[in-house]
């Protein structure tokens, strides 16, 4: 199945493995994990960076 989402959390929870696009161009693909816990592209840093985080309530 192919899913396009620009929602970074909803991708990280339905995909198994990422492509990421700039402009029409493929900046890097890699498993989920690895994609999130180790980006090399300075674009998928950069989305990463931004991704809303949720922090804890206590």
């Amino acid at each position: 199945m192919l899913f396009i989402s620009h929602d970074l959390p909803v991708i990280r929870q339905m995909c198994n493995r990422i492509i990421v696009l700039k402009n029409g161009s493929m900046c890097e693909t890699k498993n989920t994990e690895e994609l999130f816990n180790n980006p090399e592209h300075n674009y998928t840093k950069e989305l990463i960076r931004l991704m809303p985080k949720i922090e804890s309530i206590i």
